[in-house]
Parts: C-alpha cells; sequence; structure tokens
C-alpha cells in the first residue's frame, strides 16, 4: 500500500528512529526473504 511506502520513507527521521544507525530498510512486502529462501533451496 502507498501508506506503508510512506511510512517508511518518514520512519527513519521520526524520533522513534533515533537508535537505528546504519540499516537499510526494505519495502518490498517480505520478497526479498521469499527470493532468499528459493534460491538457497531452503
Amino acid at each position: 500500500m502507498p501508506e506503508e511506502a510512506a511510512y517508511a520513507a518518514v520512519f527513519p527521521a521520526s524520533d522513534k528512529a533515533r537508535y537505528i544507525t546504519g540499516a537499510t530498510l526494505y519495502i518490498d512486502g517480505g520478497l526479498r526473504l521469499c527470493s532468499q529462501q528459493l534460491l538457497s533451496g531452503d
């Protein structure tokens, strides 16, 4: 949903993200995890 992507874009600038440093935030609905499992054969 567009709202979910917008929240993820705004979140790093919010007070709730003040302890997060050097992280990659993937906004793909879990597809990255599924594709890694398919490629590894798990």
